[in-house]
């Protein structure tokens, strides 16, 4: 597995609201993450990128954080504690991942990574 620091995903995020359907990663996004990997994972990773199937990391949206965890094997997005509601919480067992840009998060993260993007998301 594969943890991104929640500065990558901050910076994807503001990349993000600036840039809506982008679906590349900007190179200096890759530069900081190249130099956040050690030397000797990057080549892992370049020369065997199916190693590599789930990346987990942290989401803010306004004052909440919640772990994200991309699973590219079974094209699942696991969402832990992450409750966008008005005035109560309650128990969910579906997230509107759209409200944190989650499918475009996906496909920036899958660039970031090197994995192909499948033809569904559960």
């Amino acid at each position: 597995m594969t943890f991104i620091p929640c500065q990558i995903i901050a910076d994807l995020q503001f990349y993000i609201q600036s840039h809506p359907g982008a679906e590349t990663v900007p190179e200096e996004i890759k530069a900081k993450w190249e130099n956040i990997i050690p030397p000797q994972h990057q080549i892992v990773l370049l020369d065997h990128p199916q190693i590599t199937t789930h990346a987990a990391f942290g989401v803010q949206q306004g004052n909440h954080w919640f772990t994200v965890i991309f699973d590219d094997t079974f094209q699942y997005v696991y969402v832990f504690n992450c409750i966008f509601l008005n005035t109560i919480q309650e128990e969910k067992t579906h997230d509107d991942w759209t409200v944190w840009n989650g499918p475009q998060l996906w496909t920036l993260v899958a660039d970031l990574t090197n994995w192909k993007l499948g033809s569904k998301i559960i």
